[in-house]
């Protein structure tokens, strides 16, 4: 960790300074066609993050790869009926066929974004890693990178813009 801060972490700084799909690949991944993808929003960003969404349907609808809209959700059954509207309506945007969403309640994002993975049986999961300031970038990780560190299936990480 100190060493990260010291000299930086290449993987950290290819996904801070995205500017294309970036996909990355753990070493303990199964190489096999993607059936089906679990697509991340944080839902702050439906707009954008359904414009990154209509530009992946052209790059998977070729293969018939099913896609999962999906959110972690900090409280439990507070905010349910309106994540449902908010992912439909994302859904409803788009005019693929192959689009499901489903959402879990979990207060670390990353343990929750596993949880999806395992129980969509995903091939690849998809997220938008959205720009942060230089003070947040020193100080904080964004998901998308802690997810790069721990996932154990293919990750492609897409620019906000």
């Amino acid at each position: 960790m100190l060493s990260d801060m010291l000299l930086g972490n290449n993987m950290n700084s290819l996904i801070n300074d995205v500017s294309f799909p970036l996909l990355l690949v753990p070493p303990k991944a199964d190489f096999k066609p993607v059936k089906k993808l679990l697509f991340a929003s944080d839902l702050d960003f439906a707009g954008s993050d359904t414009a990154a969404l209509a530009q992946l349907i052209k790059l998977v609808e070729p293969m018939g790869t099913e896609i999962v809209l999906t959110h972690v959700c900090s409280k439990d059954g507070d905010n349910d009926e309106k994540i449902r509207n908010i992912l439909r309506a994302m859904a409803d945007k788009i005019t693929y066929k192959r689009v499901n969403y489903n959402f879990i309640c979990e207060t670390d994002t990353e343990k929750g974004l596993h949880n999806l993975c395992e129980k969509e049986n995903a091939d690849m999961l998809v997220m938008i890693h959205h720009n942060h300031s230089l003070l947040e970038r020193i100080f904080t990780t964004s998901h998308s990178q802690k997810m790069a560190k721990q996932t154990d299936i293919p990750l492609l990480v897409m620019p906000s813009n």
